[in-house]
């Protein structure tokens, strides 16, 4: 009896063995990295930290992200080192997720400045956003001065290619690794980041390719722009944030060869932080104000057809009238008003007015008051305004899940 109970235990043992792929004698074992290291960069300030601009209020649940300015950063400090012994002692990378906990997200108000309309999502149920995240390539750290900001990875010293690590080739990987939904009905989601161990994406080699993952981590954002069952009226809900809470890097190792790694040293920021500075590698920021307003102005100017006197002095005249509310406040009067005028001051407050708003922010008859002057004195603007106002005219702006 003891004997034909072996047998069948040996049995059910091989079958096993055939359905799950797994070689006889081979286990699994889990590496659970909960010390993360996270940060938030903000296109609306995009040379300042996280510790710099964050509302106290806000201070005490800093891990928030949203689909146009906002931006989270994620690593975990000692992972590579922790990896690398296993993989010496006979482990490889079966697979890793990135797990996420849903904490609260924003919807009949949003904070920090911005336009929402509320009225029209009462009543309505919450919507339920993803986590799309990304790969990073450059190092970075959680510090007042030296931490990452819109335009650096290291502030003053190291750049991102393009304003919010937009660069797939020198900032980020090429295409997101994957996206959770996260949401009350779903508190954790999950996104397969195997790929940044297995694949060359962060390196050639293993070694290079853990210490990348430590170094530089993750980039959240979320996936959905806006969302067109709402109707026109509440079509922009991309600056609307989520916030996660406990974040965890999960890897799965299975039995292997032990590997022989060469895992280069952990990256020493302020040191990198005062080379790229001596050496200028560090490049400089990409979004910025525009200094040279009057050159700026005299080319848009100059792109026009010519009017005769009487035509330009009713252009003069028109733009001294006042809206219907008597204000002068549209940016169908005073984008073209301030952006001609060459006055810094003036600009600027254009600038940071313009950016209060989300893309598709509808606007009714005005909206195209709101774009033309977009469109006209773009080489006028920063990058990153462009970038939130070309959203506008672009369809594919939602998440696959809608038609």
């Amino acid at each position: 009896m003891w004997l034909q109970k072996c047998r069948l235990l040996m049995k059910a043992l091989m079958l096993v063995v055939v359905l799950t792929g797994l070689p006889l004698g081979a286990a699994e074992s889990l590496l659970t990295f909960g010390d993360s290291m996270a940060t938030v960069i903000y296109a609306r300030d995009w040379d300042a930290t996280q510790a710099t601009w964050i509302d106290k209020r806000e201070a005490k649940s800093p891990l928030f992200f949203d689909a146009v300015h906002r931006f989270l950063l994620l690593r975990y400090p000692g992972c590579a080192e922790r990896i690398c012994r296993q993989l010496a002692g006979g482990k490889r990378v079966a697979s890793a997720k990135l797990v996420l906990r849903f904490e609260k997200q924003e919807w009949l108000r949003a904070r920090m400045g911005y336009h929402h309309r509320s009225w029209p999502l009462k009543g309505k149920p919450v919507d339920q956003w993803h986590g799309q995240v990304w790969a990073l390539r450059r190092p970075w750290t959680a510090d007042a001065d030296l931490g990452p900001t819109w335009n650096a990875y290291i502030n003053g010293a190291g750049y991102w290619a393009a304003g919010g690590a937009w660069d797939p080739a020198a900032d980020r990987s090429s295409e997101p690794l994957g996206e959770a939904l996260l949401s009350k009905e779903n508190p954790a989601g999950e996104v397969d980041v195997t790929s940044v161990f297995t694949t060359p994406t962060l390196g050639q080699d293993l070694g290079t390719r853990l210490r990348t993952v430590e170094s530089c981590g993750f980039l959240i954002q979320k996936a959905e722009l806006c969302d067109p069952q709402h109707g026109e009226w509440a079509l922009s809900l991309g600056n609307a944030r989520l916030w996660i809470k406990e974040p965890r890097l999960v890897v799965t190792l299975a039995d292997g060869p032990p590997a022989d790694i060469a895992l280069p040293p952990s990256v020493d920021i302020p040191r990198l932080a005062a080379s790229l500075t001596a050496s200028g590698e560090g490049r400089g920021p990409t979004t910025v104000m525009p200094t040279n307003l009057d050159e700026l102005v005299r080319r848009v100017r100059d792109r026009r057809p010519p009017m005769p006197e009487w035509m330009q002095d009713r252009v003069s005249e028109v733009r001294q009238l006042k809206t219907v509310t008597g204000l002068r406040g549209d940016p169908g009067f005073s984008v073209p008003d301030a952006l001609e005028s060459g006055d810094a001051e003036r600009h600027a407050r254009v600038v940071s007015g313009l950016l209060r708003y989300p893309p598709g922010y509808f606007r009714g008859h005005s909206h195209l008051d709101f774009m033309i002057p977009l469109l006209v004195y773009g080489e006028l603007l920063p990058d990153v305004l462009q970038y939130a106002f070309t959203g506008q005219t672009r369809v594919p702006m939602t998440h696959p899940r809608y038609p």
